[in-house]
This record gives structure tokens, C-alpha cells and sequence, in this order.
């Protein structure tokens, strides 16, 4: 925390406008404290035969209609005007942020609904708001300052839900979700926290806004009420002569702009420093010790034995899943019917094209389904608990503990404001009620056992600070900080480099192989699934199509599988030759269809295959199981002969 607030100043100061929002934030806040006491007196004074003079050594910049010292009233309004433009942001952060941000992680339902609502305010304009409140309340400062709160509310509550929806989808809060952090944690660490650096620089505008509302409410006469004045007041006495006395109208109107531009600027200013790259980079530049590269990313040691499974437990059960998106006739089902074990210890490989339901299948094991879907099944169980009837806590307990996600993108699995050490050891605090010092020493250890160097640097760190292929071991680091039974892998290596997906699956192979963790690899490439994993299973629309050990990949039955393997390039692949694709496309996955879902595009396809399902039948070898009738219409020992 210490070296954190030493970063802040630094940061704060390392903005291009910073020197001129703070020089006026130091004018004003000077002029605002002195400001009545100082030039109340002649603010105040009252001389009509001097109305509406030029500068002079009584007036600096003239006089009002009123022969008031027109520079006078304008500092000593400082105060008044900035408390009330301050006041009126206060009220639109309190009523628009939370309900923004609430809005924005609840179901699609209350989402639109709420955005509906905001879009409607935001086509009344806020001066209209608050002037009918002050008509309810009357005219004075407590119906003005409410009446231009919840007038700009709006902007505050369509800024939060945006950003708190965007922020609601990556993956580092499905992390979260799945190693148990509270509600709360989840609203102040992940949400507010990630949230802040543009909520202020909108809370800057809004300063900004109210300042000019204020101002012209009290122009018009219905906001700060005589004897009290601000500067809107002072605008108004000095601009019935704007073209004879300009300066009484144009001092009052310039204090507006300046402060206005000082809300602006501040808001740019704090924004920033609550940037950790801007913050680090002005504040505490760490230097990459010598002899350490600034990317690590070295290799593994590779898999040297592969356990045998066949009658290993299971450590999950899907029985019958099923997974619906949408309402009413818009229903599209991402998954239909799924039956699927993962053994301990073992490698389960999940293939098929985009829009398979391969990653639908482990969100939903994961409790990670968005509020849109629908999930229904006989058994879904993990690790002796049926997720599918327990409660909030035993699931929560079964998947926090013993499951572990490692997602696609390293860039956004990693909550961007918080260091890599307090986001390893969030679990294992939360749930195992290990100390500060326990937990720091076990992620020490897991970053060392995923192969990156220098690990205690590495727990300072932010994951901007980070390469991608570092990024992901820091993940995968984090599912093993509670010893899970399985680590789900969705897509681990499709956002990196070549040389860093060799790497990385090498670390989830030792992993495997180490401890005994079985990972269910979620990928379009089969053939790197053929290469790492035990078991593979095909999926096609939500169906599973097949399913085979990897020695029998080269010698599949079902008709998509054939067609996904001779998809697959290599080096022996003739350049000259044309790439071997699947003909026609995916169609929708409609739970309404009758037959074999890649029927349209199966050149073995049989009248039976369009009218009628098949089911997932055995296949010649142990353990092969294929849903097609063209393979399963002859008895296994003919088509073995």
C-alpha cells in the first residue's frame, strides 16, 4: 500500500494538463475559503450613482447595475458556487453510479428494461428536471441542488451500466465466480475498481455541467435566493449593459469556464493516476534485473508418462444437459442432451467447429452460464455433488475448492488493477483461511511449478507488466493454488504465438502429470487435442457425435470427424494443393430437429440420418462410442471383419 500511494502523486503529476488543474484548483480553493471574509464587504456595497462604471482603482473590473464591485462579487461568490456545483455532482454520483452498476450485472431482462428507463430521462433535458422540482420545493439551494442531481443522474446511470455490462463479460469475473469471492468483493475489487478510472472522468464532466446549471438557474432567479449570491447571480445583475459594460457580465461568465476546465482537468488527473501502467511508469519504474529477461517463457519438461484411466473414478458427471439461449420463440439450444464422464488423472480433449456447445458444456459444469441461459439436467455432478439440485453454498464450496478455469484471452483473464500476488491468493484466503505470508509462499511455489522465473517479482507485479505466454502461466498458476481436481483449459492457446502454445501446453502436460489433475481442453485444432489428450469428443451443434481414445484418431468413424482430421494441415501438405474444407455451413441449432444435425452436410447421409436422431452407440475398440447410422447399422463383429 505504501509503495502504491508513493506511485499516486507521481502519477497524478505525470499528466499533461496536471500543472494547470492544479494551479487552479489551488486559486480556487484559496478564493473560496478567503474569498467572503476578504471582499464580502465591497461585494455587497451598494452605490447606483457608480452603476455600471469602467475599471478603476475603487472597481477593478467595473460595477454592476447596482454600482457593486463586480470582481468583488465574483470572489467572494467562489465558494457558494463551487459547494453547490460539487453538491449537485455528489447527488447524480450517488443516484446514477449505483444504479448504473447494478443494472449492468443483473439479468438481460432488468438490463433492458433499465437501459430503456435511462434512455428515456436522458431525452429530458436535466435544467427542465430541476426546474420542475424547484417548482414542487421552491425556489432556493436545496431544490436546485437536487433538481440538477437527478437531472444529470442519467449520464452517471448509462456511463455505469456500459461499463459495468463490458466489465461483467471478461473472463477475470468469471474467475472470480469460480473460486467463490463474495458479491461484495465482486462489486468494490472487480467492478468498481476496474470501473473508476472512467466513472471520474465522466464525474468530471458532470462537476462541469452542474456548474453551468447552477449558474443559469440562479441567473434565471430561481436558485440561490438574496441576500446569497453566486456567480449566476453576479452574471445576471451585469449583463443587461454587456454592451456597454462588457466586463460585468464577462468576469463572472470567465470564473464559470475556469472552474469548469478545472473540473475537467482534475477529473483527467485522478483518472490517471488510478491507471497502474501510468502510475508504475511515473512513480516506481522497476528494472528487469540483469542476467532476467523481460520474457520467460521457457519450456517445460514434457509429459514422460501417460497413466493408465480406464477405471479411474469420474470426477464429473453430465447426465441429459441441456442449455437453451434466448425466449420464446427466439430459444436457440446450445446444448442438447450431453452425457459425458471426465475421469481423474486424465486428459479429455472437447472438439468441433464454432457454435459446437463445446465451451457451453464447461460453463455450465462451472456454474458460469450467463443469467440468459436456460439449464436443464438429469446429472450434474462434480466431485459427489449434484450441482444441478444442491445449494448456492455446497456448490460454491465443491467448485470454488476443487474446479479451476483457465480461459482463452491471457490479456483479459487478470484483473488489469489488481497485482498478481492478491489475485493468487484470493481463493486459498477466502476459502482454505490461509494468512497473508501462507498464502504468498504457496503462490510463490505455483508460479516456480508453472516455470516463471523470478516468482516473487512476479507477485508484485501488475498483468500489464506481463507477456501473454506469462499471463497464462500466472492463470494456470492460479488454478492450482487449491490443489483443484480438474482444471478446465477453454481454449488456452489460441490467443498466443506458436512457440508460446508449445510451452504452455507443456505446463498443463506437467501439471497433469505431477499432481494428478485432470483438464478438460476445450479446441478448434484437433490436432493438437490428438497430440495431448487421452479421450477426445467431438461435438456438433450440442450434440456429442463421438467419442475416442487418442490412439484410435487416426481411424475415426463418424463422417465430421473424418472431416475435421482431413481439414488439418501439416508440412507434408502439398502448397499447391487446395484446402480440403467441410462443404455447406452449420445450420442453427434447433432442439425441434428430428435427425442427425450434420446431415445437410454429410456426404454418407441416408434418408433415416434426416428424419431420425441417432444415439451414441459402441464402436469397434474400448471405449469408442460414435452417433451415426451410417457407422451403426451392421453389427460391430461384421464391421470389425
Amino acid at each position: 500500500m505504501r509503495r502504491r500511494l508513493r506511485g499516486l502523486p507521481a502519477a497524478v503529476l505525470s499528466s499533461p494538463t496536471a500543472p494547470l488543474a492544479l494551479l487552479l484548483v489551488a486559486a480556487f480553493v484559496v478564493i473560496g475559503v478567503i474569498g467572503p471574509g476578504v471582499w464580502g464587504d465591497a461585494a455587497v456595497k451598494v452605490r447606483p450613482d457608480l452603476a455600471y462604471q469602467g475599471p478603476s482603482a475603487r472597481a477593478l473590473l467595473g460595477t454592476d447595475s447596482l454600482g457593486r464591485d463586480v470582481l468583488a462579487r465574483t470572489l467572494a461568490a467562489t465558494r457558494l458556487s463551487l459547494l453547490l456545483a460539487i453538491a449537485a455532482t455528489c447527488v447524480a454520483t450517488v443516484i446514477g453510479v449505483p444504479a448504473g452498476v447494478l443494472a449492468g450485472l443483473a439479468g438481460p431482462r432488468v438490463r433492458r428494461w433499465t437501459a430503456r428507463g435511462v434512455g428515456l430521462a436522458l431525452a429530458v433535458p436535466g435544467i427542465l428536471v430541476a426546474l420542475f422540482l424547484i417548482a414542487v420545493t421552491g425556489p432556493g439551494n436545496l431544490g436546485m441542488v437536487l433538481g440538477v442531481g437527478i437531472g444529470i443522474s442519467p449520464l452517471f446511470a448509462r456511463a455505469a451500466q456500459t461499463l459495468a455490462t463490458s466489465i461483467a463479460e471478461l473472463d477475470y469475473m468469471a474467475a472470480a465466480k469460480v473460486i467463490g469471492v463474495s458479491r461484495r468483493r465482486l462489486l468494490t475489487r472487480y467492478v468498481l475498481l476496474n470501473t473508476a478510472e472512467p466513472l471520474i472522468l465522466q464525474i468530471g464532466v458532470g462537476a462541469n455541467l452542474s456548474l453551468v446549471a447552477v449558474a443559469a438557474l440562479s441567473y434565471l432567479g430561481v436558485g440561490v435566493q438574496a441576500p446569497d449570491y453566486d456567480w449566476g447571480a453576479v452574471l445576471h445583475s451585469g449583463l443587461e449593459a454587456l454592451y456597454t459594460s462588457p466586463l460585468a457580465a464577462i468576469t463572472p461568465g470567465a470564473a464559470i469556464t475556469l472552474a469548469g476546465v478545472m473540473f475537467s482537468l482534475l477529473g483527467e488527473a485522478i483518472a490517471r493516476s488510478l491507471n497502474p501502467a501510468l502510475r508504475i511508469a511515473a512513480g516506481r519504474k522497476e528494472r528487469t534485473p540483469r542476467g532476467t529477461p523481460a520474457n520467460d517463457d521457457a519450456p517445460t519438461a514434457e509429459k514422460s508418462v501417460e497413466a493408465a484411466m480406464d477405471n479411474a473414478p469420474a470426477v464429473a458427471r453430465i447426465r441429459g444437459l441441456q442449455v437453451e439461449f434466448g425466449h420464446g420463440r427466439s430459444t436457440v439450444a446450445a446444448v442438447r442432451g450431453v452425457d459425458l464422464d471426465i475421469r481423474a488423472g486424465e486428459v479429455l480433449g472437447v472438439v468441433g467447429e464454432s457454435g459446437s456447445g463445446k465451451s457451453v458444456t464447461a460453463l455450465a459444469l462451472a456454474g458460469l452460464l450467463p443469467p440468459s441461459a436456460r439449464m436443464r439436467a438429469a446429472t450434474l455432478e462434480f466431485q459427489g455433488v449434484d450441482l444441478a439440485t444442491a445449494g448456492r453454498r455446497a456448490r460454491r464450496a465443491a467448485l470454488a475448492n476443487r474446479l479451476s478455469v483457465v480461459f482463452q484471452d491471457p490479456m483479459s483473464s487478470l484483473n488489469p488493477l489488481i497485482r498478481i500476488g492478491r489475485q493468487l491468493t484470493e481463493r486459498v484466503r477466502v476459502h482454505d483461511g490461509l494468512d497473508r505470508a501462507s498464502a504468498l509462499g504457496r503462490a510463490e511455489e505455483r508460479l516456480t511449478t508453472v516455470g516463471l522465473s523470478a516468482p516473487k517479482r512476479r507477485l508484485r507485479q501488475y498483468p500489464h507488466e506481463l507477456s501473454g505466454g506469462m499471463r497464462q502461466r500466472a492463470m494456470i498458476a492460479m488454478a492450482l493454488m487449491s490443489d483443484p481436481a480438474l482444471i478446465i483449459a477453454d481454449e488456452p492457446t489460441t490467443a498466443l504465438d506458436v512457440t508460446i502454445q508449445r510451452q504452455i501446453l507443456d505446463v498443463l502436460l506437467e501439471v497433469n502429470d505431477r499432481s494428478g489433475t485432470a483438464v478438460l481442453f476445450i479446441s478448434h485444432d484437433l490436432a493438437v487435442v490428438g497430440e495431448i489428450c487421452d479421450r477426445i469428443v467431438v461435438m456438433y451443434l450440442g450434440r456429442i457425435v463421438e467419442v475416442l481414445d487418442r490412439a484410435m484418431l487416426d481411424s475415426p468413424s463418424h463422417p465430421y470427424t473424418r472431416a475435421l482430421l482431413g481439414a488439418v494441415i501439416d508440412l507434408d501438405t502439398d502448397p499447391a494443393s487446395p484446402l480440403t474444407t467441410i462443404s455447406g455451413q452449420a445450420g442453427p441449432s434447433d432442439s425441434a430437429s428430428a435427425g442427425c444435425p450434420f446431415a445437410p452436410r454429410c456426404p454418407e447421409a441416408m434418408e433415416r440420418c434426416r428424419t431420425e436422431m441417432p444415439g451414441l452407440e459402441p464402436e469397434a475398440g474400448v471405449g469408442h462410442m460414435v452417433a451415426c447410422w451410417a457407422r451403426t447399422t451392421a453389427p460391430i463383429a461384421e464391421r470389425v471383419g
